[in-house]
């Protein structure tokens, strides 16, 4: 008897592994796609949690109004909750298919995980809308978003960020913003910027400020000004915003990009950055690009150096900064100069878009011939 249970045992094993694997094959298969559809009509499983009596019940969504939620519980009846409700929230048991996603995930298996986290997931994004505190389910849609862009899978991930209600959810808004990352860094500008467009802002919510600064900066990297310019001064007019300087400065930067020259100078003049801070580099760089405007180099160059003393080697705009005073210092003429500051950014910031372009811009210098009394 014990025999017979250890081969039912093994075999079901067996036949479980050999499913997983069809699973990831299946996965690997498949092209990458939008499977917002394929789950659109399936109903999800939540836990009602009374925390007062220590008790949960299996519920599926029906309905919602602007006050209440209508769920349908196991035995058909239903249960109206208000949503403003203090006495229960919801909880999410992925059950068996979680368990596997989450063990794939942390062993960096992304196929694996997704095969089993779609299941799961996708049917729960009907209650994105709703607050964290309330339905427990943004971590889970947090998880999903990392694992598409861990294994490539931009067009699903950027199909899911559209079916997601962007509001200020410090766990789902930066995941989505990782994905505009991505579009931008392949190339599809338009869709970062859908991404970005739909993202609410809160002075409330300082970290998604920050990634939300940092998805522009990528987006402006790739030679964006003009729809930056509307997101740079919504965030330069946001009271109790922490970066507000910054993106003032990115503002008129976008502003002279766009040979909106005058109005830059009448922010720069304006705008008193203390020496001592970070920004205070980004500022010199755009006095330095506002003295190229009135053919001033040598005023340039030395709004420049400044920027450069005074700034930090992590700072992400001073890769842009060193180029620029290369770039001045081959107009004018000095190509030793330039040189130098070319290889400076090749060696510090060899995965900065600058990296090639200042390698392009690296002058031949030819040493002169020597005379016959020389030799």
């Amino acid at each position: 008897m014990k025999l017979l249970k250890f081969a039912a045992f093994f075999f079901a094993a067996l036949f479980a592994g050999l499913l997983s694997a069809q699973d990831q094959q299946s996965s690997q298969k498949n092209p990458d796609r939008s499977y917002v559809g394929d789950y659109s009509d399936k109903p999800s499983e939540i836990m009602l949690v009374d925390a007062a009596a220590n008790k949960e019940r299996k519920v599926t969504l029906k309905s919602s109004s602007a006050k209440d939620f209508v769920f349908a519980d196991s035995a058909g009846g239903e249960l109206t909750v208000p949503k403003d409700t203090k006495t229960f929230h919801f909880a999410v048991h992925g059950g068996e298919n979680w368990n596997r996603a989450r063990a794939a995930f942390n062993r960096g298996n992304w196929n694996e995980a997704l095969v089993y986290m779609r299941p799961v997931v996708y049917p729960l994004l009907q209650y994105t809308p709703f607050s964290e505190e309330t339905f427990r389910v943004h971590g889970y849609v947090e998880m999903l978003i990392t694992a598409l862009l861990n294994d490539e899978r931009l067009v699903e991930a950027e199909a899911l960020v559209d079916a997601l209600p962007l509001g200020d959810s410090p766990l789902i808004v930066p995941a989505a913003l990782e994905v505009a990352n991505a579009l931008a860094d392949a190339g599809k500008v338009e869709s970062a910027m859908k991404i970005v467009n739909r993202v609410s802002l809160s002075a409330d919510e300082p970290d998604n400020i920050a990634a939300y600064m940092k998805t522009l900066d990528r987006i402006r990297l790739r030679g964006v000004s003009k729809d930056l310019l509307m997101c740079y001064t919504k965030l330069s007019n946001m009271n109790g915003n922490p970066q507000k300087d910054v993106a003032t400065l990115w503002m008129i930067y976008c502003d002279m990009s766009l040979g909106n020259n005058m109005s830059a100078q009448v922010y720069l003049s304006s705008l008193k950055v203390p020496q001592d801070s970070e920004e205070f580099s980004l500022s010199q760089m755009l006095k330095g690009m506002y003295k190229e405007v009135e053919k001033k180099i040598p005023d340039a160059l030395d709004m420049y150096a400044e920027g450069i003393v005074f700034g930090k080697i992590s700072s992400d705009w001073m890769p842009e900064l060193l180029y620029k005073t290369g770039m001045a210092y081959k107009k004018s003429k000095n190509f030793v100069a330039a040189n130098e500051i070319f290889l400076q950014i090749n060696a510090l910031y060899p995965n900065s878009v600058f990296a090639p372009k200042a390698k392009a811009e690296f002058v031949k210098i030819e040493k002169p011939k020597k005379t016959e009394d020389e030799e």
